[in-house]
């Protein structure tokens, strides 16, 4: 039986030094699929509000209803690569 290392953190936040703990497959596969329910959902949640607002506020802050849901994505992937580059930090200082 083999074993994987990963970066643990139940808050959800970004892991800490001593975040790294040693979990079995499955738990690792569960770990990643609760993640990809989690970025699919919050996404789900974005496009919502951002469709709730007036076509004035969408003005407002530059979006037309037909851009909605690339800039969604477009957030996503920058707050992802943001946090994959943190870590990467905290992990070369430490």
């Amino acid at each position: 039986m083999s074993a994987n290392y990963e970066l643990l953190n139940p808050s959800g936040g970004l892991p800490n030094s001593g975040d790294l703990r040693l979990v079995n497959p499955q738990q690792s596969a569960l770990r990643r699929f609760i993640g990809v329910i989690t970025r699919w959902r919050r996404r789900r949640n974005a496009t919502r509000e951002l469709q709730a607002l007036s076509d004035h506020h969408l003005t407002d802050i530059g979006l037309d209803r037909s851009q909605i849901v690339p800039a969604v994505k477009k957030m996503m992937e920058t707050e992802d690569q943001t946090v994959a580059r943190v870590a990467r930090r905290k992990q070369w200082r430490a």
